[in-house]
């Protein structure tokens, strides 16, 4: 708390008002209270911001908060900058009908200036002579609290406007009663915040999923608590980004996507389509009528699109669809054995990909033609070990960095490629688990940052070594130490 002796400005004392600028208060008193005026010397009381507001022109706030006057800035969204100070003590350089600037002192983040907008934002003035801007809905923004020359402001202002507390409330209270309040807020904020609240109520959030307010409705929509009946329910009078964010909803029924499948918005359909909440038989019938290429994609990303579904489209002239199919992880594998023929190198790569695709498959796409084909294989967990030397000899960079990262590669190969000729596979290498323990030693204390970050991120680094690598004056540190944190289990 400031050490200035004061009393609030502006709070009614012996009978005056006073809206002297923050920072010593005039203090008026009856005849014949020197103690009460001594005991008001002595107290310090933190200020207050928002206790009685009433609205004032967007001029009148202009008038004064005038160029060259001292304000102490207090945010009210509940996301001030970390980065700022507290008090956070500015000087207004500029104000006009269009904008307000306010400048902070040298070194802080503030010391170019700081915009406020006047165009569609309200202003609020309370008892303390602070004025309140709020958004065009009435969410408040920002609290300006007027300062003499000589005050340096103070960290500990007490807000009591009533939208804040609101918006608090809102996201973090489990009281029924008070959330039933709540969600008939005047303001949208508020009721959206509700809405995303995990203790809102059935009840609520099918009275909040149904607003035509779109961020409200949205919001409910998201939370994962909303029934599968608020949720159809609100598909009559809902808007497109309503009918997307439901489209994607785990709590969709079949019902609704089947009626969002046929949304003449794309995006929508194609989100339902993927829906694993989608009917087999729904999915089905769109792969057999296959009229629309951007909806079969969407099946084929499906993971209970069923394999025959899976099957027919990896046959489907449209390689956008046979690329869904091939990143599908429940594609059957003798799809994927298809698809790794495929004229399409993406769809190959994908295939590559696949934790389904079987090892024999994979050791066949080692030897394809295109570098991230081979890449892709490089990172899959299931490839054999020859497969794994094999690519640990391939010419392409890429595709050794990858297969020096892979764990299923047999640690024969890691110290082969602990050699290579490249740094960049040297230090992938290095942070191989396989890698034996005294060539991650070595690794440590290599010349090259690369292969000591790779040794400090490695899983199988010794502790000792660690602990050593975790005082360098390098950024293998760093590496060491979330090793370490790690493994105490420190996230």
């Amino acid at each position: 708390m400031s050490n200035q002796k004061r009393v609030q400005a502006g709070i009614p004392s012996g009978g005056q008002f006073s809206v002297m600028p923050r920072g010593e208060s005039d203090i008026s008193l009856d005849a014949g209270s020197a103690d009460a005026a001594g005991t008001a010397e002595d107290q310090q009381v933190a200020p207050v911001v928002g206790a009685g507001l009433e609205p004032i022109a967007a001029a009148q706030a202009r008038r004064e908060l005038p160029a060259g006057s001292r304000v102490q800035v207090v945010y009210l969204n509940g996301q001030t900058p970390t980065d700022l100070p507290n008090p956070d003590v500015r000087t207004v350089i500029k104000q006009n009908a269009y904008e307000m600037v306010s400048a902070g002192p040298d070194g802080t983040r503030t010391a170019r200036g700081s915009h406020l907008s006047w165009s569609g934002n309200k202003a609020e003035r309370d008892i303390a002579g602070n004025i309140v801007i709020s958004g065009p809905e009435g969410t408040p923004i920002v609290a300006y609290l007027p300062l003499d020359q000589n005050s340096a402001g103070d960290p500990d202002v007490e807000v009591r406007v009533p939208a804040v507390a609101d918006l608090r409330d809102a996201k973090t209270s489990t009281d029924g009663s008070r959330l039933v309040d709540l969600a008939q807020n005047r303001l949208e904020l508020v009721r959206a915040t509700v809405a995303s609240n995990p203790a809102a109520s059935a009840n609520e959030l099918n009275h909040l999923v149904r607003e035509r307010v779109e961020s409200v409705s949205v919001a409910a929509a998201l939370n994962p608590n909303t029934p599968s009946d608020c949720l159809a329910g609100a598909l009559p009078n809902g808007g497109m980004d309503l009918h997307r964010v439901i489209a994607a909803s785990p709590n969709a029924d079949e019902r609704t996507l089947g009626i969002l499948i046929q949304s003449d918005d794309m995006s929508v359909g194609e989100t339902a389509a993927a829906n694993p909440n989608a009917s087999r038989e729904t999915l089905t019938a769109l792969v057999e009528r296959g009229t629309n290429p951007h909806l079969l994609a969407a099946v084929g990303r499906n993971l209970n699109a069923g394999d025959d579904n899976l099957t027919a489209l990896a046959n489907h002239d449209n390689h956008w669809v046979r690329r869904s199919v091939s990143l599908n992880e429940r594609t059957p594998s003798p799809a994927l054995d298809h698809l790794s023929g495929d004229v399409d190198a993406d769809t190959r790569a994908f295939v590559a990909r696949n934790s389904n695709t079987s090892a024999a498959t994979l050791h066949h796409l080692a030897g394809d033609e295109r570098e991230h084909v081979r890449k892709m294989v490089a990172e899959n967990p299931r490839i054999r070990p020859e497969t794994a030397q094999r690519l640990a000899n391939d010419g392409g960079r890429s595709v050794r960095s990858g297969i020096a990262h892979n764990a299923a590669t047999p640690a024969a190969s890691v110290v082969t490629l602990l050699e290579d000729g490249d740094p960049f596979v040297r230090g992938a290498a290095a942070s191989n688990p396989n890698l034996p323990e005294d060539r991650i030693r070595l690794a440590s204390a290599d010349e090259s940052h690369l292969l000591r970050c790779g040794a400090a991120s490695n899983p199988s680094c010794p502790q000792d070594v660690l602990e050593i690598m975790a005082t360098a004056d390098d950024i293998s540190a760093r590496h060491a130490r979330t090793n370490l944190a790690r493994r105490a289990g420190v996230s």
